[in-house]
């Protein structure tokens, strides 16, 4: 459902505004002529209006008789409570209006005449909830033989309740206060004066109260007119409200198919938003390890660079002594020298003499060589020799065993001896093989030598090119 707030200013709501308003200005005034002690009854020149409860009307009452008829001792006590309005007093109240009289005639109860010049005090009372009133006192004071009297106009109170219901019409409470002042009360010389006077405010009273019966009916024509102009609009707005209420039921449609579409698509997202996620989640954690391992590396090359730094300052240390040492070792150097062209005179003639030996070596490895290829023939010449003989003896084995065994155990006897000498003679030849390799391992001790030699001599020499 749409609402729509419509604001509604009637004739009553500005009428119930400007009585309000003006009630206020009467309480203040009222408030600051009771407050003032020492205020004289010349100084009320209007009627003074003020809203009050039930409880306290005795109670003001009782005040403006003590205040003000204080000084006038010479009046009569009859006069005084005659002032009072008895208690038990009904009024006549119409559920618009409550007035103090029933009829706006002047009566014996309602003027008095006394000597504090006070007028009647009327009273209105609300016809719902607590009783409210307000109070209406019309003063005059005769001053140097002067008639001072002023005739208070009707005074009209509308007051608005609060609202019961939102379809039905705001149901107000108006209490409508009037003040029919009677004449103005005043002692002259002659009583005619007195009564004269008194008829004239009397019809300027039956005026004022025709006045407000007027007044009256054209309010209640004002609000029939605004409780027909209301009806109208309500039946405007109801129409409003049920051609909004299509346009927003078939623009409620377009919006849930939009709502279907747009939530198929928050989905997709959503999911993509996921894997993205999971994405950027695995590659935040490649990143920080990266960032990690950069920041080992980066930590173990500072450690590196500092140790570094620290070995340069231990180099420097070290270069200061070796820079004294320098000399020392140039001195040196030129003794080594001298042992160095020694120690080369003595290398280059134990290099002949081993290179002779190592000559020798070869030579009579070469021989042995020779013996052993010479006894291998021998041997494969024997092997040949073996097999004929066993050929042939297999050929005259049928001829004679007798013959053949020994032919047998002879040519077995060759081959023990020629078997003996071929063990002897590979004897020789590991005899000669072990003498070569120990000669061979001579020669290469006495290169590493050499070569050792030569490395320091080159080293030597480096050092004091260095130096």
């Amino acid at each position: 459902m749409l609402y729509i707030p419509v604001v509604e200013i009637s004739l009553a709501d500005l009428l119930y505004t400007q009585l309000v308003r003006y009630g206020k200005i009467v309480r203040k005034k009222v408030e600051e002529f009771s407050s003032s002690r020492e205020a004289e009854l010349s100084t009320l020149r209007d009627v003074r209006i003020v809203v009050i409860d039930d409880e306290t009307i005795s109670f003001f009452r009782e005040e403006f008789v003590k205040r003000y008829t204080s000084q006038y001792t010479s009046s009569s006590p009859t006069d005084l409570t005659a002032l009072e309005r008895p208690s038990g007093e009904k009024q006549e109240s119409s559920p618009i209006l409550n007035s103090s009289v029933k009829q706006p005639s002047i009566s014996s109860a309602d003027t008095v005449v006394n000597p504090s010049n006070f007028s009647e005090i009327h009273v209105a009372k609300l016809p719902y909830g607590r009783g409210r009133g307000i109070l209406l006192a019309n003063l005059s004071r005769r001053r140097n033989g002067e008639v001072v009297s002023k005739a208070s106009g009707s005074t009209q109170l509308l007051t608005k309740g609060e609202t019961k219901n939102t379809e039905a019409r705001r149901g107000r409470d108006i209490t409508y206060a009037t003040t029919n002042t009677p004449p103005g009360l005043t002692v002259t010389e002659g009583k005619e004066r007195q009564d004269s006077k008194q008829i004239e405010q009397g019809s300027d009273a039956n005026n004022n109260w025709r006045q407000v019966q007027s007044d009256v009916g054209q309010m209640r024509q004002a609000l029939d007119k605004e409780k027909c102009v209301r009806n109208i609009r309500k039946q405007e707005l109801r129409e409003k409200e049920t051609f909004l209420i299509n346009t927003l039921q078939h623009t409620l449609c377009e919006e849930q198919q939009v709502r279907t579409r747009v939530e198929e698509e928050l989905i997709q997202a959503r999911i993509a938003c996921n894997e993205l996620e999971v994405r950027s989640g695995n590659e935040l954690a490649q990143m920080r390890q990266t960032l990690n391992n950069e920041i080992r590396l980066r930590n173990n090359r500072e450690q590196e660079l500092r140790e570094k730094g620290e070995s340069i300052d231990e180099l420097q240390k070290t270069l200061v002594v070796e820079q004294q040492a320098r000399t020392r070792v140039g001195e040196e150097l030129t003794q080594a020298r001298s042992a160095c062209t020694v120690l080369e005179r003595g290398l280059q003639d134990e290099r002949q003499v081993k290179e002779n030996a190592i000559r020798e070596q070869r030579r009579l490895l070469e021989e042995e060589r020779q013996q052993k290829s010479d006894l291998e023939d021998r041997l494969r010449t024997l092997q040949l020799q073996m097999e004929q003989e066993r050929n042939r003896y297999e050929q005259n084995e049928m001829l004679s065993r007798q013959s053949l065994q020994q032919e047998l155990r002879v040519n077995e006897n060759a081959i023990r001896e020629q078997r003996r000498l071929l063990e002897e003679e590979r004897q020789q030849k590991t005899d000669l093989e072990d003498r070569l390799r120990t000669l061979q391992l001579q020669m290469e001790e006495e290169r590493n030598r050499y070569a050792s030699t030569e490395r320091e001599l080159h080293q030597s020499y480096l050092r004091l090119r260095r130096h």
